[in-house]
C-alpha cells in the first residue's frame, strides 16, 4: 500500500477544518449528481466549488473540487450514489490500495504537476548526487515526515552510486517543530549535511527529524521558507513527500506519497537525466 502524510483534506484546508480521517455526514437522501453537488456544497458552507464527478470505488461518487478563496488548491472527495454521506480523507479498498491517491492521481495530479514546474524558481532546494546522475528528481519533505525519511533512506543507496541526483525541497507543516528545522537546514554552512544529520538521527517512535530546529532565523532563510511553503499551496502539493521528476522524454510527472518500496527502483528509471 502506498503511503502518505497529508497537510489537510480538501474540507479541513478550505472551510471547516476537519481532521483528514474517514468524515461522514448525514444529508437527505438524493439519488443523481446534482444531489451530491448540493450536499458537498452543503457541508463546506459553499467554499469550494465542484470542478467534475466520476465514478469511483463501488457505491461511490468521486468529485474533484476546488477552493474558492485565495492560492486555490484541488482534492477529491465523495458522496454515496444516493448522496446521504460525504466522504472526505483516506478511502482503502479491499486489497489495501489507498483509492482516494489513486484518484487524486488521476484526475488532479496532472494539473499539480504543470503547476509545481511553473512555480519551481521560486523554491529553494537542498542538492544532493552527482551533476552527471542519469536519472534525476524534486522531492518535496517535511524534516518530521516519517514517509520522507524512508525515501530519504531508500534513495541513498542509488545517490551514493552515482545514479540518481535529487533536489530535495523542504516546507514545514507537520508539527510545530517543522518550520525551525527547515530554518536549520536552509541555514546550515553544509545544508546538505544538515539534512543528513535530521534524517540519521530520525526518531521513528516520535516521527521527528534529529536536527535542533532554529527560533530564529535571518530574514533571507525565513524568505527562503516562506516561499517554499508558497511553492508547495500554489503547486497543490497535499502530501509529503512529492517526487517530481521529467521522465526520459522530457514530460513531466509527479509521484504523491510514499512510493511501494518494491517498485521505487522502477520508478527512478522512469526518471530522466534533467531536472
Amino acid at each position: 500500500m502506498t503511503k502518505n502524510k497529508t497537510i489537510f483534506s480538501i474540507i479541513a484546508a478550505f472551510v471547516v477544518g476537519v481532521i483528514l480521517t474517514m468524515a461522514f455526514y448525514a444529508y437527505q437522501q438524493r439519488a443523481d449528481v446534482d444531489a451530491g453537488k448540493l450536499l458537498i456544497e452543503k457541508v463546506t458552507q459553499g467554499n469550494v466549488t465542484v470542478l467534475s464527478n466520476f465514478n469511483s470505488l463501488g457505491d461511490l461518487e468521486g468529485y474533484v473540487v476546488q477552493s474558492t478563496g485565495a492560492n486555490p488548491q484541488q482534492g477529491v472527495i465523495y458522496t454515496d450514489r444516493q448522496a446521504n454521506y460525504l466522504i472526505s480523507g483516506v478511502v482503502i479498498d479491499t486489497n489495501g490500495n489507498n483509492v482516494n491517491q489513486a484518484d487524486f492521481e488521476k484526475y488532479v495530479a496532472p494539473v499539480a504537476v504543470n503547476n509545481a514546474y511553473s512555480n519551481l524558481g521560486n523554491a529553494t532546494w537542498v542538492e544532493q548526487g552527482s551533476p552527471q546522475a542519469p536519472h534525476k528528481a524534486y522531492i518535496m519533505i517535511d524534516p518530521n515526515c516519517i514517509y520522507c525519511h524512508q525515501v530519504y533512506l531508500a534513495l541513498q543507496p542509488q545517490i551514493a552510486a552515482g545514479k540518481l541526483a535529487v533536489r530535495w525541497i523542504p516546507v514545514g507543516f507537520l508539527k510545530a517543530s517543522s518550520a525551525g528545522k527547515v530554518y536549520a537546514i536552509l541555514g546550515a554552512q553544509n545544508p546538505s549535511q544538515a539534512l543528513q544529520k535530521n534524517e540519521q538521527n530520525f526518531n521513528n517512535s516520535i516521527e521527528e527529524g534529529g536536527i535542533t530546529p532554529v527560533k530564529n532565523p535571518s530574514a533571507a532563510i525565513k524568505d527562503q521558507f516562506n516561499k517554499n511553503m508558497q511553492f508547495m499551496v500554489q503547486s497543490q502539493l497535499t502530501v509529503t513527500p512529492v517526487i517530481l521528476y521529467k521522465n526520459t522524454s522530457g514530460n513531466p510527472k509527479i509521484s504523491m506519497g510514499m512510493p511501494d518500496p518494491a517498485k521505487l527502483n522502477t520508478l527512478i528509471s522512469k526518471m530522466g537525466a534533467n531536472y
